[in-house]
């Protein structure tokens, strides 16, 4: 399977709403969401979740 060569990988992960995650890759589920395992949530700085154009 492809996706065993990045288990326990570090990964960061960049959400849509501005946070990033950053943990180790356990496993995708049924749905095909990414499971980290010992995971951090960090936001930006600025707080802005939205960037205007």
């Amino acid at each position: 399977m492809k996706l065993e060569k990045w288990l326990h990988s570090s990964m960061k992960i960049e959400m849509t709403d501005g946070r990033t995650l950053v943990g180790s890759f356990v496993c995708t589920d049924r749905d095909n969401n990414i499971i980290l395992g010992s995971c951090t949530e960090h936001l930006r700085p600025d707080g802005n979740t939205f960037s205007i154009l």
